[in-house]
């Protein structure tokens, strides 16, 4: 399935302009990357996120290595497909490339 907005997504988005001024061009274009995602995407791109706050705020290195034990750690994601090696892999990579995350520490 695909990510679908509701039906006041775009009134929130004219509104976020308002409020942000030339930020909000970005904000648009993030949803647009994020709705390529599709719902699994999604579900990735968010734990990868948390995983990645979490490791920053108990001061550890954030890694793929590090991502990937974090997610492995969790008994509802570890035995889902979606978060494969592999799959955390190219969500880190296209999260890097869009600069949703700041550089990986050094393993």
């Amino acid at each position: 399935g695909n990510l679908v907005c509701g039906p006041s997504f775009n009134k929130g988005l004219n509104h976020a302009a308002t409020v942000l001024g030339e930020s909000a061009a970005q904000l648009v274009q993030l949803v647009k990357d994020l709705k390529t995602f599709g719902p699994n995407g999604l579900e990735r791109w968010t734990t990868v996120l948390k995983v990645v706050e979490d490791l920053k705020d108990t001061q550890q290195p954030v890694t793929r290595s590090n991502i990937q034990r974090e997610i492995n750690s969790w008994p509802g994601k570890r035995l889902k497909e979606i978060f494969a090696e592999e799959s955390i892999d190219y969500t880190i990579a296209m999260m890097l490339r869009h600069n949703w995350l700041p550089p990986l520490d050094k393993p």
